[in-house]
């Protein structure tokens, strides 16, 4: 029997092609098997690159407008609902502390429900006008035996320069005192004081 490789060329070439023992023909099977296996292997990368490279762009599906419009307009009505509420509470802190600074108790008249008359009549003109009018002190200038204040009083005028006895609305109302701190009028008999708010 002849040897695999003696050595020169021509031997190794008969092996693997000539020569038709049992044990030549597995490794001719072989590796004809693994030519095969390594070109289809080739090819199959060859046409993924080839893919990769012609594929078209992948697009990201088109954004749904209609419902970002509908969560926007939805999270700005509820922004203009916490405004309102934060507007609505600052507004209840100033009214409440101008209650306090005018010296005036908003629960001190309540009644209870069942000392109410059923139907509360109409406010007459003579309790409207019995009320004080709304005085905004503007400035104040207080010396030693001297005061001055420049006010607004609603329904007579505004930057009216006062002094103490100054009188208004036909001599219903007149000014008492004039302080750094507090101004002090007699309307229909009653004093009213007006804090300085500078």
């Amino acid at each position: 029997m002849r040897s695999v490789y003696d050595g020169n060329d021509e031997g190794l070439l008969y092996f693997v092609f000539e020569d038709p023992s049992s044990s030549s023909r597995i490794f001719r099977f072989f590796m004809a098997l693994l030519m095969v296996g390594t070109l289809v292997g080739s090819g199959l990368a060859f046409y993924q690159i080839r893919n990769e490279v012609t594929a078209p762009e992948k697009h990201l599906p088109p954004v749904q407008f209609k419902k970002v419009t509908e969560e926007r307009e939805a999270l700005e009505t509820k922004a203009s609902i916490y405004k309102g509420i934060l507007a609505r509470r600052r507004d209840s802190q100033n009214l409440a502390e101008h209650i306090l600074s005018i010296e005036r108790n908003p629960l001190a008249k309540l009644r209870s429900p069942s000392d109410l008359p059923l139907a509360t009549p109409e406010p007459s003109a003579a309790d409207l006008e019995a009320l004080p009018p709304l005085v905004v002190v503007r400035a104040v200038m207080v010396m030693p035996g001297k005061a001055a204040a420049v006010v607004d009083i609603d329904g007579v005028g505004q930057g009216i320069v006062v002094r103490k006895g100054t009188s208004f609305s036909g001599g219903k109302g007149r000014f008492l005192s004039i302080r750094a701190k507090k101004i002090v009028f007699r309307w229909r008999g009653k004093p009213v004081s007006v804090p300085v708010e500078l």
